[in-house]
C-alpha cells in the first residue's frame, strides 16, 4: 500500500520535497533554489535514500524527478565539495550511485526540467526514462572549463548519444538549449516553462495505462540490452570515479575551480 495518499507530502528532509501524485507515482522535488538545486551532502542522501526505498516499492510504478527554483540543478555544489578531499569523494560517490540506481530503477522515471542544468544535474536527465523539458532549458557539461574531465558523465551519455554530438557537448563545454536536446535525444518533449510538472503527470498517466508487469519487463529488456551493447553501467561508473578523483587532484583543476568560487572566468 502507499505510504501516503495523493496530494500529501512526506518530507524528511527540507531540501528534498516528497510528495504523492497519485498511488502509483511519486514526485521528488529539489528544493536549494538559492544555491541553485546544486548537489550538497544532504541533498545527495535524502535523494540516495529516497531511491533505495522505491527499489523494493511494488506500488510505485512512476517517479517524477523535478525541482523548485530558477534552475533545476547546477551539478555538485564546489562550496562545500573543496572542504576536503573526503568531502568529494563522498559527495562524488552518492553521485555515482544516484545516476546508477536512477537507471536501473524498476519504475519508470521522468524528469521535467528547467531552466538551467549543468554537470551532474544534466547528468540527471540523461539517466532518466524520460525528460520532459521546459522551454527555458538549458543542458550543459561545463567540466572542461572548469579544468576537470567529464568522466562521470561518459558512462551515460555515452549510451545515450552519439560520438560527434559528445563530442560537441564534453569537448566545449557549450550549454544546448532544448530545441538542440530534443533533436539528439536527450529530451523526449517540450512545454512552456509553467506547463512542465503537469505534462510530466499526464506522461505519467500515459505509462499507467499499460500493464504494470509488462512496463516493468520492458524495461527490464531495454536495459539488458543496453548492458549487452555497453557492458555492466555500474563496473564503468567505478572506473570513472576513480579518475574522476584523481582530475579533481590536478592543477588545472584546483585553478579552474577557484575561478568558478569566485565567479570569474578561467583562463
Amino acid at each position: 500500500m502507499p505510504l501516503f495518499k495523493r496530494g500529501e507530502s512526506n518530507n524528511l528532509s527540507t531540501i528534498l520535497l516528497k510528495e504523492a501524485v497519485s498511488p502509483s507515482v511519486v514526485r521528488l522535488t529539489l528544493n536549494r533554489p538559492e544555491r541553485c538545486n546544486a548537489f550538497s551532502t544532504e541533498l545527495l542522501r535524502a535523494l540516495n535514500e529516497e531511491l533505495d526505498f522505491l527499489v523494493g516499492d511494488d506500488v510505485v510504478r512512476v517517479l517524477i524527478l523535478s525541482a523548485v527554483g530558477k534552475n533545476f540543478c547546477g551539478g555538485l555544489d564546489f562550496y562545500e565539495a573543496v572542504h576536503s578531499d573526503d568531502a568529494v569523494r563522498l559527495m562524488s560517490s552518492l553521485v555515482v550511485g544516484i545516476l546508477a540506481k536512477l537507471r536501473r530503477l524498476p519504475q519508470v522515471v521522468i524528469v521535467a526540467a528547467h531552466g538551467a542544468a549543468r554537470g551532474g544535474g544534466a547528468a540527471l536527465l540523461v539517466a532518466a526514462d524520460f525528460v520532459v523539458a521546459a522551454d527555458d532549458l538549458t543542458i550543459g557539461f561545463p567540466e572542461v572549463r572548469r579544468g576537470l574531465e567529464p568522466l562521470l558523465l561518459f558512462p551515460l551519455l555515452r549510451r545515450k548519444i552519439g560520438a560527434s554530438t559528445l563530442r560537441e557537448l564534453l569537448l566545449t563545454g557549450q550549454p544546448i538549449d532544448a530545441a538542440e536536446s530534443l533533436r539528439i535525444g536527450l529530451v523526449q518533449r517540450i512545454v512552456p516553462r509553467d506547463e512542465a510538472n503537469r505534462q510530466a503527470e499526464l506522461l505519467a498517466e500515459e505509462i499507467l495505462q499499460g500493464d504494470a508487469d509488462a512496463v516493468r519487463t520492458a524495461k527490464e529488456v531495454i536495459l539488458a540490452h543496453e548492458t549487452a551493447l555497453y557492458g555492466p553501467l555500474e563496473e564503468e561508473f567505478a572506473l570513472a570515479l576513480e579518475s574522476h578523483l584523481i582530475s579533481w587532484q590536478s592543477e588545472p583543476a584546483q585553478k579552474g575551480i577557484v575561478a568558478f568560487l569566485e565567479k570569474r572566468e578561467r583562463h
